[in-house]
């Protein structure tokens, strides 16, 4: 009987590690975001995305900080959220 399990035990944690690698290689955004609805939190710009992607995703701030500084750092102001950029990328989001 023991023989009997090891194939099926070892079938099946193969299958579980290639469901969790298949969910963890995903690029598409969508799928990877939780929505605001679910958590009762914005879903905030990651890291590395340029200002045209976030206005892209999210839309016009409902306003903006000037560049300050050099690397000039600049604010963008949305409902819940701040987006900090160093030039034209994401470096923080801050939920507000």
């Amino acid at each position: 009987m023991r023989r009997c399990l090891v194939p099926i035990i070892a079938s099946l944690l193969c299958l579980n590690a290639s469901q969790a690698l298949a969910e963890a290689g995903r690029t598409d955004d969508t799928a990877s975001q939780t929505s605001t609805a679910q958590t009762g939190m914005a879903v905030m710009p990651q890291r590395g995305l340029t200002m045209d992607e976030v206005v892209r995703y999210y839309g016009q701030p409902l306003s903006k900080k000037a560049p300050v500084g050099q690397p000039p750092i600049s604010r963008w102001y949305y409902d819940g959220f701040v987006v900090v950029f160093e030039q034209n990328y994401v470096i923080h989001a801050i939920a507000e």
